[in-house]
């Protein structure tokens, strides 16, 4: 998936661009960026670019796929495993056999946003994100 920005800096932290909704972006919040707002992406690579140059960036396809597969299906998969196992393997006592299904489907689903928080974590203060570059400086 190729994107376009402008570089707003680049220092030792990183390259910050400044890019907006896009073709690619229509009919997807996942952002939740309104129309017209700008979403500023910080890249970690070595390059020359300077403030104020259009670049082209490139987000590896599957970075995508598995993102939107931890944000959207891992909390409902979590959220089964949770009732199966509260429901079927965890005896509370004094607890409605009801109640403890609806607990472990609780349980799961914010055992699989924490997860989710972790995760992006580590994926951000990754040293070797390669999932998005800039290709290349357009004129």
């Amino acid at each position: 998936m190729r994107e376009y920005g402008v570089v707003i800096k680049n220092d030792s932290e990183g390259i910050a661009v400044k890019m907006q909704n896009s073709f690619s972006c229509e009919g997807c919040s996942a952002c939740h960026i309104s129309e017209g707002k700008d979403h500023i992406m910080l890249i970690r690579q070595e390059s020359s670019v300077k403030p104020g140059e259009k670049v082209e960036i490139e987000i590896k396809p599957a970075f995508a796929i598995t993102s939107a597969l931890l944000l959207f299906f891992l909390p409902l998969v979590m959220l089964i495993v949770g009732y199966y196992l509260f429901q079927n393997f965890l005896p509370l006592s004094g607890v409605v056999l009801a109640y403890r299904g609806i607990l472990g489907a609780f349980v799961g689903f914010i055992f699989s946003y924490i997860f989710i928080y972790l995760y992006d974590r580590h994926i951000k203060n990754s040293s070797v994100n390669k999932t998005v570059q800039i290709l290349r400086v357009i004129e």
